[in-house]
């Protein structure tokens, strides 16, 4: 289960900065958080519209970088059979990764899902989630988000205090949807878990977030 308070601590970790909301053209104005929201919004769009192949290809690039409500729209799409095969036993897998969250209706769907599979499809749907739950999943997406600040901190110019970052030139740092209102993965992952970015903080507050990130990874750690 995602822990709130530590991805709360991550947004107050940037709150106290001035985030991504740079002027220099080398970086876009729009954060990872931004980016991550516009383009769920899209995907959302495109459901509603009934445009279901399209929503299931931006859904699952939103899915497998960590986010929870699109990895439940795929479940739901499996299980209607809307812009793809039917599929119970995949929209169990997908809603098993969905339900690391608090979200009630997740699970309430997800146990449905499993009332409608027999012994045999039920075995095979476990082995499925397991192996998304462990490529997609939120510690998987905290991991991911932890190595991405960290190269992004590696780029900063400057000392530990005093420098921020806002002269990286970094093209992972530019959260802009393109045309097509896709941002790149490194984007949606940081989105995912609430950070913006590091442009423009403060090399320790950088520091705070990693910090936070390992706290996530340590209590979202299998098998602890």
């Amino acid at each position: 289960m995602i822990k709130q308070t530590v991805l709360v601590c991550l947004m107050l970790c940037f709150a106290a900065g001035t985030g991504a909301q740079v002027s220099s053209g080398a970086v876009s104005n729009v954060n990872a958080v931004q980016a991550f929201q516009q383009y769920q919004r899209w995907a959302n769009y495109l459901y509603r519209q009934e445009d279901y192949q399209q929503a299931h290809r931006h859904y699952l690039r939103l899915a497998e970088n960590g986010d929870k409500h699109a990895q439940f729209k795929l479940a739901e799409m499996y299980a209607q059979g809307r812009g793809v095969e039917r599929d119970i036993v995949e929209a169990y897998a997908w809603s098993s990764v969905a339900i690391e969250s608090d979200n009630q209706y997740y699970r309430k769907t997800h146990r449905e899902l499993s009332e409608q599979l027999d012994t045999q499809q039920l075995k095979q749907a476990e082995k499925t989630a397991a192996e998304k739950v462990d490529k997609y999943g939120a510690y998987r997406t905290a991991v991911k988000a932890r190595r991405e600040v960290a190269k992004q901190r590696r780029r900063c110019t400057g000392s530990l205090t005093g420098n921020t970052c806002d002269r990286v030139q970094a093209s992972s740092l530019s959260c802009q949807a393109s045309g097509s209102r896709v941002p790149s993965k490194v984007c949606i992952i940081l989105g995912s878990v609430g950070l913006e970015s590091v442009v423009g903080q403060q090399l320790q507050d950088i520091r705070k977030v990693e910090k936070a990130l390992d706290q996530l990874i340590a209590e979202l750690k299998p098998d602890r």
